[in-house]
């Protein structure tokens, strides 16, 4: 895991993103609160988070300039963000400003904290794959690259690799581990307990497919799980 878990808060309400910064500070978070768009864009070149929520509805600069402005910037375009909303807003549309600016799906105010947080912890266990270490004394972040906004993978010099959906979380579970992970743990990584388990093994073989022509990559089946193994050379 990242020695420093940092989020920015860009939120123009004076109670809410206090509000915000007190629970993730609770949870070890590193925490800073910009309450306009141009203070947020500021705070994010000198503070440098592992996430960033972003309010939608601000004066001046919205959230979605600000975010148009983060994407433009190559040293922080990679930088999760997840966009949040106290206002009332119809599904169809915060779907399409998801698929728009590849965000995932949009945080509404009156949900319970509880999902947003899960969310960010997620966000910074995916993002730590690359810092664990592999068997031949390489780091992971040596090797192997992870864009979480486009769902990507890369191995040193080899094709970029883009994954769907769950099977872009599947493949980072199995990253994470340097061991054989079990069905029964991939599916409380990647889903939850209410998840029939044979969606593991679909999903798995779904990304079999993916990983066709991409010989770096290579999951071994177990009776009681998988392991994924990385192929240099």
């Amino acid at each position: 895991m990242f020695k420093i878990k940092r989020i920015l808060i860009i939120d123009d309400d004076a109670d809410y993103g206090p509000m915000l910064c007190r629970r993730f500070q609770t949870i070890g978070f590193k925490t800073m609160l910009a309450a306009e768009g141009q203070e947020g864009l500021d705070k994010a070149e000198s503070f440098r988070p592992s996430v960033i929520l972003l309010d939608i509805h601000m004066p001046e600069m919205d959230g979605l300039k600000v975010l148009q402005q983060l994407k433009r910037d190559w040293c922080l375009s990679a930088i999760p963000v997840i966009l949040i909303t106290g206002q009332e807003i119809i599904d169809s549309v915060l779907d399409a400003v998801a698929e728009r600016f590849q965000t995932g799906p949009i945080y509404r105010k009156s949900e319970p904290l509880a999902a947003l947080t899960q969310r960010v912890e997620k966000i910074i266990s995916l993002l730590s794959c690359e810092r664990q270490a592999l068997p031949n004394g390489l780091r992971r972040r040596d090797v192997v690259q992870i864009d979480t906004r486009r769902k990507a993978v890369k191995l040193g010099s080899q094709p970029l690799l883009r994954l769907a959906g769950k099977r872009f979380d599947l493949f980072c579970a199995l990253l994470c581990k340097e061991r054989r992970v079990s069905r029964q743990e991939l599916l409380m990584e990647v889903w939850d307990e209410n998840t029939d388990i044979n969606t593991v093994g679909v999903t798995m073989q779904r990304l079999r497919e993916d990983l066709r022509g991409f010989p770096c990559f290579c999951i071994k089946s177990y009776r009681d799980g998988y392991e994924l193994v990385l192929r240099f050379g």
